[in-house]
């Protein structure tokens, strides 16, 4: 296994740290050309109203024991929706537990 000189290892990190402050600084402005772009203007009328904007569809459903139709809550209510059926209606709400241990 051949040995690496040490000094030439010293060379090169003394050759990196003087050529890097010789490179061009990144474009650092980059972000405030930003506002010169077009469509910037309709971008920030539209951004703070974007918040909000979409409501998700996702559910926890409930199976009944029969396995045909399955209760969720949507919106602030309580639906059933029938498999066989394809279709939904507002359920009752659900009995209150009863306080036998």
């Amino acid at each position: 296994m051949p040995v690496r000189n040490p000094s030439r290892r010293h060379v090169q990190c003394l050759l990196l740290a003087l050529t890097l402050p010789l490179l061009p600084p990144s474009r650092i402005g980059a972000q405030d050309r930003l506002k010169q772009m077009p469509g910037y203007d309709q971008w920030a009328a539209m951004a703070p109203k974007l918040q909000g904007a979409i409501k998700s569809g996702a559910i926890t459903p409930q199976w009944a024991d029969d396995s045909r139709t399955f209760e969720y809550l949507f919106d602030g209510k309580r639906w059933r929706y029938d498999v066989a059926t394809r279709g939904r209606s507002e359920a009752p709400a659900p009995a209150a537990p009863t306080g036998a241990r």
